[in-house]
C-alpha cells in the first residue's frame, strides 16, 4: 500500500468520528478490526446518505418514497464499504506490525496493552489534496456502480418489453409504422397540391424547403377567408352563431354573403343573387384547385402521405390544416348548393370531404386520427342540414350511409395508439442519446426545461428506459381498455387509469407521467367519433324510411334489416341510440353523451367546457 495513501487511511480510522456510532467496537491499535464491523458501517452508510433525501422527498411530496431512501442509500453503501474495507486493510496491517514488535511478543498474560500508536500525522499535500481526491474517488466509484446497476435494470426491462411485443406482433420502432407503399399515379398525397409540403430536409440548423414558393403556395392552397379578418371574428362582432350542427345550428349563408362583401379586394357581389349563389360566386377563385383535386380523387383511389417517420415527435404534419381548411371550404359549398337545390353537386362536395378523411387513415398518429375527426364532423353538416330540408333523395342518402358505414374509430383509436407508443418510445430514445432534439422534447414536456434538462442529463440512462418501460406498458393497458369495454361507461376513467399505473414522483415514471396525460382523454374522444358516426347511420336510415313509407318509424328495430344492419348501440352506455317520435310526426334521436346520463335530448349550451376532469354535460344530439 503506498505510504501516504495508507497515512490518509489511519489519520481516518484513528478519529473518534470515523467510530461513530461505534465507539466501543474500536479494538486497541495492535489488535485487527473484525469483518462484523465492515458491515456495520457500511449500513452505517446506507443510513447517512439516504435518511436526509428521504426526509427531503416526505417535505416536498407529502409522502414517503422509497426510491428517494434506496438509490442515495445505496451509494451511501457502496462507499462506505469501499471505504472501510479500506480503513480496515491500513489499520490490520499496522496491527500485524504493531504486533510483531518485540514488546508486543514478550508481554506476558495479564500484562498491559501495548501502548498505543502514535498519531498519524498529514503534510499539507496529504491533508489538503491527496485526501479530498480519495473520498471524492470513492464517491465516484460508488456512484458509477449504481448507475451501472440502474441502467442495467432499465436496459433488461427495455429488452422483455421488446420480447413482449414482438411476441403479440407488435411495431417497434418508428419504421415499423410504414404503411405499404402505394404507386404515385394511384395516390392522392403526391399531387402538386399537396407533395411540396413535405420536400424538405431536417437538418441540426432546422428545416430545409426544396422549393419554399412551392411550400407556400401548397400550405395556403384552398384559403378562402382573408387572415386579416377571420369569419368567426366577424360572426362574433355581429353576434351571429358560426352555425354547427352539434348545436342545433345551421350554417347562415345570409352572414357568409355579408363576410365576402365586407372584404376588400373582391369582386363586386350581385345585390339581387341568393345568399347561396353569391357564397358560390365568392369562392368561384377557387375552383380551378378544386377541379384539381376532384380529378385526382377520381383517378387515384389511394393515398400516403410521403410522412417522415424517422423522426419521431418532430415530424411536421403540414397537410393536417390543409385538409382541414379544404374541408370547411367544401362544407360551405355544400350547404350553399343544397340551399340552391343543386343536391348532387353538394353530395360530391360532401363525398370529396369524407375522401379526404380517407386519405390519412392509414396514419398511425394521434392527431391524424383527430383531424379525421373534425374533418367527419364537418362534413356532417350538409348531411344534417340536407336531412333537415328533406333535400336528399334515396339514391344520394344510400351513398352517404354507405360512405359513414367505414367509420371504425374505435379500432382507429387501437392503432394510433400503438402508433403514439412507439413515437413515445422514440422521444425516450432521444433523452437517453441527449443531444440538440432534447431541448425540444423538454419544452413539451416541462415549462421549465432549465430544471428538467438537468435531471434528465444526470440522472442514470436506466431511469429513462424505465420511464419508457411504463410509457409503453400504460399505453398497452389503454389499448386492452379499448378493446375489452363493451361502452364508454365501461371503461375506467383516463385520469384514475394513470394513477393507477404512473406514480408521477417516482424516478422510474415521472417522465412518463408528463407525457401521458395529453393522452387521458384520448378514449372519449374515439367514442364521441363512434356515437356521432351512428347517429349519422340512423339519421340517414330515418329519412330514406320516410320516403318509402311515408313517415318515421315508431322504433328504431322498424329500420332493420331493410335500411340498416341492426339497431344502432349509443357507444356511450351500451344501450340502443334513443329514438322517439314527436307529436309533430317528427322524431328525437340522440346519445346521451360522455357524462352516460340521459338528458332527453338536451345539447351542451355552444362553447360549454368542464375542463379537463369533469365528464361535459348534455346530450349528443342529431335531432
Amino acid at each position: 500500500m503506498n505510504r501516504s495513501l495508507q497515512r490518509i487511511l489511519l489519520s481516518w480510522a484513528d478519529s473518534p468520528w470515523n467510530w461513530l456510532p461505534f465507539t466501543r467496537l474500536r479494538p486497541p491499535p495492535h489488535q485487527p478490526i473484525p469483518a462484523a464491523w465492515i458491515a456495520l458501517h457500511a449500513l452505517s452508510g446506507m443510513v447517512w446518505f439516504g435518511l436526509p433525501i428521504l426526509l427531503a422527498a416526505r417535505g416536498i411530496l407529502g409522502r414517503w418514497s422509497a426510491p428517494a431512501f434506496l438509490i442515495p442509500g445505496l451509494v451511501g453503501l457502496i462507499a462506505a464499504l469501499m471505504w472501510h474495507l479500506m480503513l480496515r486493510a491500513a489499520w490490520n496491517r499496522r496491527a500485524a506490525s504493531l504486533a510483531a514488535t518485540p514488546a508486543s511478543q514478550d508481554s506476558a498474560p495479564g500484562s498491559l496493552p501495548a501502548p498505543p500508536a502514535p498519531a498519524t500525522r498529514l503534510n499539507p499535500l496529504e491533508r489538503w489534496v491527496l485526501q479530498p481526491l480519495l473520498v471524492l474517488l470513492v464517491l465516484y466509484v460508488a456512484i458509477t456502480f449504481v448507475y451501472g446497476v440502474e441502467n442495467l435494470r432499465g436496459a433488461l426491462a427495455l429488452r422483455a418489453l421488446h420480447r413482449d411485443l414482438q411476441a403479440q406482433g407488435l411495431p417497434i420502432a418508428p419504421a415499423d409504422l410504414l404503411p405499404p407503399p402505394v404507386p404515385d399515379d394511384r395516390n392522392l398525397a403526391v399531387i402538386p397540391l399537396f407533395s411540396p409540403l413535405f420536400a424538405y430536409d431536417s437538418l441540426p440548423t432546422g428545416i430545409r424547403w426544396h422549393d419554399t414558393n412551392a411550400y407556400q403556395r401548397a400550405q395556403k392552397a384552398f384559403t378562402y377567408e382573408d387572415p386579416r379578418t377571420p369569419f368567426q371574428r366577424f360572426a362574433k362582432d355581429r353576434g351571429t352563431p358560426v352555425g354547427a350542427w352539434p348545436d342545433g345550428q345551421r350554417l347562415d349563408l345570409a352572414v357568409w354573403q355579408a363576410y365576402f362583401a365586407s372584404l376588400p379586394d373582391r369582386p363586386e357581389p350581385n345585390p339581387d343573387a341568393s345568399p347561396g349563389a353569391s357564397v358560390l360566386a365568392a369562392l368561384d377563385p377557387l375552383e380551378d384547385d378544386l377541379d384539381q383535386l376532384r380529378s385526382a380523387a377520381r383517378s387515384r383511389p389511394e393515398s400516403l402521405f410521403p410522412l417522415h417517420y424517422e423522426e419521431g415527435f418532430h415530424m411536421l404534419l403540414p397537410h393536417m390544416a390543409v385538409l382541414r381548411r379544404t374541408s370547411e371550404l367544401l362544407r360551405l359549398r355544400a350547404v350553399a348548393l343544397l340551399s340552391e337545390d343543386r343536391t348532387d353537386e353538394a353530395l360530391a362536395e360532401t363525398l370529396l370531404a369524407l375522401r379526404l378523411s380517407d386519405a390519412i387513415r392509414n396514419e398511425p398518429i394521434l392527431i391524424s386520427l383527430l383531424v379525421r375527426v373534425v374533418i367527419d364532423r364537418t362534413a356532417l353538416q350538409s348531411v344534417w342540414e340536407g336531412c333537415l330540408d328533406r333535400r336528399w333523395n334515396e339514391s344520394q342518402l344510400r351513398t352517404l350511409q354507405q360512405a359513414f358505414a367505414t367509420r371504425r374509430y374505435l379500432d382507429d383509436m387501437a392503432t394510433v395508439l400503438h402508433g403514439e407508443r412507439v413515437f413515445g418510445s422514440h422521444t425516450y430514445d432521444v433523452m437517453v442519446r441527449g443531444g440538440d432534439p432534447l431541448r425540444t422534447l423538454l419544452g413539451m414536456i416541462a415549462d421549465n426545461d432549465h430544471s428538467f434538462a438537468s435531471f434528465i442529463r444526470f440522472i442514470p440512462r436506466g431511469w429513462i428506459r424505465q420511464n419508457q418501460v411504463a410509457h409503453s406498458r400504460h399505453l398497452g393497458v389503454l389499448v386492452d381498455d379499448l378493446q375489452r369495454a363493451p361502452s364508454h361507461a365501461a371503461l375506467p376513467p383516463g385520469d384514475e387509469r394513470l394513477l393507477q399505473t404512473i406514480d408521477r414522483r417516482s424516478p422510474f415514471t415521472i417522465i412518463a407521467g408528463m407525457l401521458l396525460p395529453a393522452l387521458a382523454k384520448s378514449h372519449t374522444r374515439a367514442y364521441h367519433a363512434e356515437a356521432v358516426s351512428r347517429l349519422a347511420l340512423a339519421g340517414l336510415a330515418l329519412e330514406r324510411h320516410r320516403l318509402a313509407e311515408g313517415r318515421y318509424p315508431d322504433r328504431l328495430d322498424a329500420l332493420v334489416p331493410r335500411f340498416l344492419e341492426s339497431v344502432p348501440i349509443d357507444p356511450m352506455d351500451g344501450q340502443p341510440l334513443r329514438y322517439r317520435l314527436t307529436d309533430t310526426g317528427d322524431f328525437q334521436l340522440y346519445s346521451v353523451g360522455e357524462d352516460h346520463r340521459d338528458d332527453h335530448g338536451t345539447r351542451p349550451r355552444p362553447g360549454m367546457s368542464t375542463g379537463t376532469h369533469a365528464p361535459r354535460s348534455g346530450d349528443l344530439v342529431w335531432r
